[in-house]
């Protein structure tokens, strides 16, 4: 009821109204005892029983530091407020050391509420690459206001699982709502622990993350969250335990459970226990890559390819600096294609590796291929890479 008109004076207040009044009506004849609710729509608020304003902090609005005092100002003015509709949009894989802070970007829109025409406003949403990494700290941030502020109702995410839009063509993944805590398949993207470290009633815990096996950066190594629902957690690497921290509640990221890692060149070993009165209830455990400074420019696209079952393989499509190392913000839009008429790309499902164009997360995307009778030529392109092969065997072979 809140978009730009259709057509002239489509959007008139003193048309729908009493529409929306009549529609009220209609409802508490067939049920008096049902609240009537409504969302976004500001001059009908009065009209139902209950409403939610617009309120997308850190993401089409504002910086998500501001959510505590939006939601105080709701239930000042709102007599029955619920907060419906908050979160953001995030691509399976890519991370980054650096996301956008809890003071949102710099000149963008003040206002946490989604405006109108979204395409006049600089927001997260907008002007972002959607990792991972910013989306974590956003529902922490969120979930940390909404757990502990005195006579909120509550609030509702939008949405539980990535869905289908025919609005979305140049999204990571095209045509696909990305908002999800689990993608269309149902796998828990990173989100989705934050939410089980504050509402799962058994034992968690979970490092900051299973897609991020390649990092970088100094000597010194770099900050690796874990979020957990125990009351105490150890890090480990490489067996050695970098000691035991309290969870410390009301304090962001994952109540304080964030350890410096000095990782070393190349592979290490993560390892992570969540601890209740001194005994170990949850673990969790990560391989990570890592290379001490950065990785040079992109070089080229290197192919490889993984069993996944006896009828069906894995595409993994890395971007390569001249020395071999990952090029962790290659981002390119890839489309993988299959030369021939054996076997079949598993794609238009809309995940992350089940999509033949998809963005490139960290340097790297995958497609999951079903095999023929007989070999199979798999070619990657981008709009600069005219094409990279790789050969899958055949059924037969």
């Amino acid at each position: 009821m809140y978009w730009e008109e259709d057509f002239v004076g489509g959007g008139a207040d003193d048309v729908i109204n009493p529409y929306l009044t009549k529609l009220n009506g209609m409802v508490k004849a067939m049920d008096p005892y049902r609240l009537t609710t409504l969302r976004k729509y500001y001059p009908g608020w009065d009209i139902v029983d209950a409403f939610s304003p617009s309120i997308w902090a850190g993401w089409y609005g504002g910086a998500y530091n501001q959510y505590q005092a939006a939601l105080e100002h709701a239930m000042e003015k709102y007599p029955a407020f619920l907060h419906m509709e908050y979160g953001g949009s995030s691509h399976v894989g890519r991370h980054t050391e650096t996301p956008v802070s809890a003071d949102g970007l710099q000149d963008a829109q003040v206002s946490v509420a989604e405006a109108v025409n979204q395409a006049v406003v600089k927001s997260v949403a907008k002007d972002s690459d959607w990792n991972e990494s910013y989306i974590v700290d956003l529902f922490d941030w969120h979930l940390n206001v909404s757990e502990s502020l005195p006579n909120f109702a509550g609030n509702a995410q939008w949405a539980f699982k990535d869905f289908g839009t025919p609005l979305r063509p140049e999204n990571p993944i095209p045509y696909i709502n990305m908002k999800g805590l689990v993608d269309r398949n149902g796998n828990p993207k990173d989100a989705y622990y934050v939410f089980a470290s504050y509402w799962s009633t058994d034992p968690m815990c979970w490092i900051e993350s299973h897609t991020w096996t390649h990092r970088s950066g100094p000597k010194e190594g770099r900050d690796v969250t874990v979020y957990c629902n125990t009351s105490e957690a150890e890090l480990f690497l490489n067996g050695d335990s970098l000691g035991r921290k309290t969870k410390q509640p009301n304090v962001v990221p994952a109540g304080g459970l964030v350890w410096k890692v000095p990782f070393v060149e190349g592979d290490n070993q993560l390892h992570v226990n969540g601890l209740n009165d001194d005994h170990i209830v949850a673990s969790d455990t990560l391989a990570v890559n890592y290379l001490i400074g950065n990785n040079g420019d992109f070089d080229h696209i290197r192919l490889t390819i993984s069993t996944v079952d006896k009828d069906k393989y894995m595409i993994h499509a890395e971007a390569r600096d001249a020395s071999g190392n990952r090029v962790l913000d290659y981002a390119e839009r890839a489309y993988f294609f299959n030369i021939g008429d054996n076997g079949q790309l598993v794609e238009n499902h809309g995940t992350p590796t089940q999509s033949s164009t998809i963005e490139m997360a960290n340097g790297y995307a995958a497609i999951e291929f079903e095999l023929g009778d007989y070999p199979s030529t798999i070619e990657f392109r981008t709009q600069n890479i005219k094409g990279v092969y790789v050969e899958v065997p055949g059924k037969q072979e």
